[in-house]
């Protein structure tokens, strides 16, 4: 399985100095031609970025969430992570993209299907649009808290009458 075509760019800051170990690895496996290293991106660029992706990829061993996997599913843009990266469980509710296990292989075999399947990938990301628009836009986090404080609030209210 192969994408000629593919174009793997890398965002973000490179604290740990891991850019000149990667460029190597990419000349060696001789696709230096096809990795580009864009550093930190400013949140035009990367919505620009995520609205011309195919797909994202997080193969983070330890992430917390990982915004950056809802900011692609609201672009319409699915993705594959590892079970490390917290918003995997945003992809398991949308079906918005893959999740793989912590194998090396079994995720670069996901990565490899979603690139040789774009109607598929595409049709998993608009799936992640909608569920992004339903549940996690601010209108409906904000409705959900709203809800939620007027039930402690009527709680409390209970509890003091109770007494």
């Amino acid at each position: 399985m192969s994408c000629p075509l593919a174009v793997l760019r890398i965002a973000g800051p490179d604290d740990e100095k891991l850019r000149p170990s990667l460029e190597a690895t990419a000349r060696e496996a001789g696709v230096g031609d096809r990795v580009e290293f864009l550093g930190e991106v400013d949140e035009k660029r990367r919505e620009i970025l995520l609205e011309s992706a195919s797909l994202l990829v997080l193969p983070s061993i330890s992430e917390n969430f990982g915004n950056v996997v809802v900011e692609a599913l609201a672009h319409g843009c699915p993705a594959v992570v590892t079970p490390g990266v917290g918003a995997a469980e945003v992809l398991r509710a949308s079906n918005g993209g893959w999740v793989s296990s912590d194998s090396f292989d079994a995720f670069a075999q996901l990565v490899a299907e979603a690139m040789e399947h774009p109607s598929q990938a595409r049709e998993r990301g608009e799936r992640g649009r909608v569920y992004v628009e339903n549940e996690l836009a601010w209108p409906v986090v904000a409705a959900r808290m709203l809800d939620f404080y007027r039930e402690v609030i009527a709680h409390s209210r209970t509890e003091v009458h109770a007494r």
